[in-house]
């Protein structure tokens, strides 16, 4: 009888699985769809509100394992191109990696290394090829807004601690730090080179967000923040967009910690 419920057990979590990689499946369809018709349509302003949103849902996707994030990087530089071709984009949102959920720790040894340049190329190269095919245009026209989505584990390590779990013990991958606090230097370096081409380069870097943390996990955190809770996107989205509609081109080279004041303590 064990066997049996075992058996029974394994179909329906296939069966799950199945159904969530189809809806996975059929949103990456509807993104590539809606981008391509906006291009279509040569609606230059909902383009350029959509792509951030367009290439950050692929990278969640490609997280999943639906679709390889080799591939939809290079998916996501060939609509760039195109869309360079024939519209000017004056605002990067670069925000390509997402939170990697916490790995069981069995013993100490760090991350596999083909797992770290996996995400290494969706969260660092990935930034770096989207804002090189724009980049010419913004150079040639002196004018440019990039925006770097990073962390407060750019500023912070990671308390692992916190991650503990019915006696299990969890850590933030690696990869994940080691992104963010090279995003840093991206955006750092950008802004100190693309000055004299009024080209403006900032970073946000929200705490943790409210959205879809376990109970445990979310009571600990809200421990260390001064402000004793976590962010939601309502309190990240509407900075995004001051940024985003910056005029004044003097604000530059910053990163923004939206953590309630957590990166203090």
């Amino acid at each position: 009888m064990p066997n049996t419920k075992s058996a029974i057990n394994r179909v329906k979590r296939v069966k799950k699985q199945t159904l969530v990689n189809k809806l996975r499946r059929n949103k990456y369809k509807s993104a590539l769809r809606k981008i391509h018709k906006l291009i279509e349509k040569k609606d230059t302003k909902k383009i350029e509100e959509y792509f951030p949103i367009f290439q950050s849902e692929l990278m969640k996707i490609a997280k999943t394992g639906i679709v390889k994030k080799k591939n939809l990087s290079k998916k996501i530089s060939k609509i760039s191109k195109k869309i360079n071709k024939n519209y000017f984009v004056n605002t990067i949102i670069n925000n390509a990696f997402n939170n990697p959920p916490v790995v069981k720790k069995k013993k100490l040894k760090l991350m596999d290394l083909n797992q770290l340049k996996k995400d290494i190329n969706v969260g660092i190269n990935g930034a770096y090829i989207i804002t090189k095919t724009f980049l010419p245009k913004m150079i040639q026209k002196k004018e440019g807004n990039i925006i770097n989505i990073g962390s407060d584990l750019s500023v912070n390590s990671p308390d692992h601690k916190i991650y503990e779990y019915k006696g299990n013990k969890y850590l933030k991958p690696i990869s994940y730090s080691i992104i963010k606090h090279g995003m840093v230097g991206f955006t750092k370096y950008l802004a100190t080179l693309l000055a004299e081409h009024k080209i403006i380069c900032n970073m946000v870097s929200p705490g943790p967000i409210k959205k879809d943390q376990p109970i445990y996990l979310e009571t600990r955190l809200k421990k260390n923040i001064p402000l004793k809770k976590l962010a939601n996107l309502g309190d990240v989205v509407p900075f995004i967009i001051y940024l985003s509609e910056q005029k004044n081109y003097y604000l530059t080279g910053q990163n923004f910690i939206l953590d309630g004041g957590k990166h203090l303590i």
